[in-house]
């Protein structure tokens, strides 16, 4: 999903929040039945536009328990298709996010989430990049260092063919000397 599409989904379902509190505060709504483990919704059912994207966006977070590495929203399987329609009605139904996540973490396990939540062993997911780029960058400055202090412990030394160090001004006078000859 593109960020454009992302951020519209995430502005609306804030919208639908926000509208759904203010609807709480102005009156008292009937309760609703619980439908999905005995839990009630959490906020008002969004409209169908909203309920479409809510749904694409939640359905790219939960992995397909068939395929390998494929959302539900991008697997062509029966069983994804099904999950599809199961938050379709539960975004309908106005379950939050949170609710129809754990929903299916209930049912799934916790690996059914594309993005583990950064607890427990799952932090090492979190974390390990972190540290690539941290040791990565530890091994990159200690290069430059080592590559500046041999710069510095051989400036304006050059080796001579006998193995005695000759001075820069001389080793450049030899050059332009050897240049003017071929010329």
């Amino acid at each position: 999903m593109s960020s454009a599409k992302a951020l519209a989904a995430a502005t609306l379902v804030g919208l639908v929040a926000l509208l759904g509190a203010a609807a709480a505060g102005a009156g008292e709504e009937p309760a609703r039945p619980p439908t999905f483990d005995g839990a009630l919704p959490a906020m008002t059912p969004p409209g169908a536009e909203t309920a479409e994207l809510l749904t694409l966006d939640i359905a790219s977070g939960l992995r397909c328990p068939i395929c390998q590495g494929l959302s539900v929203a991008d697997s062509p399987v029966d069983l994804s298709r099904s999950m599809r329609d199961q938050i379709g009605e539960m975004v309908r139904q106005g379950y939050s996010r949170e609710q129809i996540n754990a929903f299916f973490v209930d049912r799934y396990g916790e690996w059914v989430l594309l993005a583990p939540p950064p607890r427990g062993f799952n932090l090492i997911v979190w974390l390990a990049p972190a540290g690539a780029l941290l040791i990565g960058a530890m091994v990159v400055v200690s290069f430059v260092r080592k590559q500046g202090r041999t710069a510095r412990g051989n400036s304006g030394q050059v080796e001579a063919p006998g193995g005695t160090a000759a001075p820069d001004d001389e080793y450049q006078a030899r050059v332009l000397a050897e240049l003017e000859r071929e010329e």
